[in-house]
């Protein structure tokens, strides 16, 4: 409250007739006293409508220093953060990438039936401590007393995709990719161009290192022989006519013809062998993967050099490679571009140790990963098998002829007893088969059942949430009236403050008034 001064009405009527001064002293006196009342209350109106002072504590000013002192720090705890996190994502993605391969080119905008199938992961303790004993530590670093834990995933699939586009520029340095490649497709197009100039060179090279007509001779029988796929003793009389092509006895008399002709054709012979050769290495295991046309022969009767051209080899190798990038679904693709890429990388060059592609099985469990590669070489030695056996038994023909009636022939009891093994682990795998029958049906009953049951919670606990979004939007349309009211009461109490000090200007001034008159009286 302002100060009151005190004025003349204030004064008892007998003191003022005791203390008044003449008239003209007593009208200067009371235009003075006017004059000291109009600033008093000036001044108290001042004080009144005087706004608070406004104030920081010491508290809070203290606490913005610590903020902006803490700030930084923060600022480059985040940053490590994120780089650690982003070097362990990228580590991670690496190590996927090295297990699945590369992807394929159509995996960018959709996902691949690979993302579903993949295999399930499980690594025993006794595998984690041997990598983490292997592992370089820097020195001082605690050894582990703890027993790892097993990382078992045995009860969720491994769902992780990777598109052609996260593998970038560094990814392929990383993974050591020389020449880099993005995707199965790049690879399978690459190897077409490659191995058609690797294998000439190769071929070149071999026939260089033989300077001798007698060197190049044998080197021919060696390598070109073997491809033969019967080994024919004419008739004088008897086989007049019978096409002799691809067999010992005609390759025998190229080889000598060849010699005679001069160096060129020798070295044209020598150089098509070897290729040959490296052709069926690879073609040979793929037919047995994956048959070819029924009516296309070449590569079983790849030493017919008249009737199949190296032109025709090479064609039917792109013809496989563009196959294994464009045919079947992407799960198909990668099996049949693993399988290729193992053979390739097992194909040597005749008479020697050096693979036609340097680092070849290295490159292949990069880009196909360690998966596909695991089973491309598993399915790379069944080939091989077959095709012993097929070598096995030209040889026994080879050797011993073809079986007849009045030849060598097995006996009823040898047959009948491998007939009636074959039968006892048929009768075997049909009573497993059984059981694991009953076994799966039990399963699907219970599964059925569990899943009854969801189906009923869920559609009780749909029903339930159904209704409480009902009760929920009549509480929310109630709340909403209320913030409308709510609402509209601050607006009317948003001038409240100076309605009311404009209230207690006018009890103030009506008091001064009040005063006033009650002196005069």
């Amino acid at each position: 409250m302002a100060r009151k001064h005190r004025d003349d009405d204030d004064i008892d009527p007998e003191d003022r007739a005791q203390d008044e001064p003449e008239d003209a002293d007593r009208e200067n006196a009371a235009r003075g006293d006017a004059d000291r009342e109009g600033e008093g209350r000036e001044a108290e109106e001042a004080d009144v409508e005087r706004p608070p002072r406004p104030r920081t504590p010491v508290l809070t000013m203290v606490l913005a220093i610590l903020n902006l002192v803490v700030a930084p720090i923060l600022v480059v705890l985040f940053f490590l953060d994120y780089g650690a996190r982003y070097q362990w994502s990228y580590a991670t993605f690496l190590n996927r990438v090295l297990a699945y391969g590369l992807p394929l080119a159509d995996e960018e905008a959709a996902a691949p039936a690979s993302y579903y199938t993949r295999p399930r992961l499980r690594i025993d303790s006794d595998r984690l401590k041997e990598a983490y004993t292997k592992r370089p530590k820097p020195q001082g670093t605690p050894s582990v007393t703890e027993a790892f834990q097993p990382a078992d995933t045995m009860d969720e699939p491994v769902a992780f995709r990777i598109k052609p586009s996260q593998i970038t520029a560094q990814v392929q340095r990383d993974l050591n990719l020389e020449p880099p490649v993005r995707t199965l497709d790049e690879e399978v197009n690459r190897l077409k161009e490659a191995v058609p100039r690797l294998m000439d060179e190769a071929a070149t090279k071999f026939v260089t290192d033989r300077p001798s007509v007698e060197k190049k001779v044998q080197a021919l029988e060696r390598i070109l022989l073997p491809l033969a796929w019967n080994s024919f003793v004419p008739h004088p009389k008897l086989d007049q006519g019978i096409n002799r092509a691809g067999t010992v006895d005609a390759l025998s008399k190229q080889i000598k013809d060849a010699a005679a002709a001069g160096s060129d054709q020798l070295d044209r012979l020598l150089k098509e062998a070897v290729q040959r050769r490296m052709l069926a290495d690879v073609l040979a295991p793929a037919n047995i993967y994956r048959p070819g046309e029924k009516d296309q022969l070449a590569v079983e009767k790849i030493s017919e050099l008249e009737n199949h051209s190296l032109d025709t080899l090479f064609g039917i190798l792109r013809l496989r490679l563009d196959a294994a990038a464009t045919k079947g679904d992407d799960v198909e693709k990668r099996h049949e571009i693993a399988f290729l890429m193992v053979a390739l990388a097992r194909v040597k060059v005749p008479e020697s140790k050096e693979l036609l592609l340097s680092k070849g099985e290295d490159r292949a469990q990069i880009i196909c990963g360690l998966y596909e590669f695991a089973q491309a070489a598993a399915n790379y030695v069944r080939t091989l098998h077959v095709l012993e056996n097929r070598v096995l038994n030209a040889i026994e023909v080879d050797r011993e002829g073809y079986v007849v009636a009045s030849g060598r022939t097995p006996a009823f009891v040898e047959e009948h007893a491998g007939e009636i093994e074959r039968l006892r682990k048929l009768a075997a795998e049909i009573e497993f088969t059984k059981k694991r029958y009953t076994t799966l049906v039990g399963q699907r009953d219970r599964y059925k059942k569990q899943y009854e049951d969801r189906l009923t919670l869920m559609t009780e606990v749909t029903k339930r949430l159904v209704e409480a979004r009902k009760e929920t939007f009549k509480m929310r349309s109630e709340l909403q009236e209320l913030e409308k009211e709510l609402h509209a009461a601050n607006i009317k109490l948003s001038d409240a403050a100076e309605r009311n000090f404009a209230l207690e200007a006018q009890i103030r001034e009506a008091e001064a008034q009040l005063l006033k008159g009650g002196k005069k009286q």
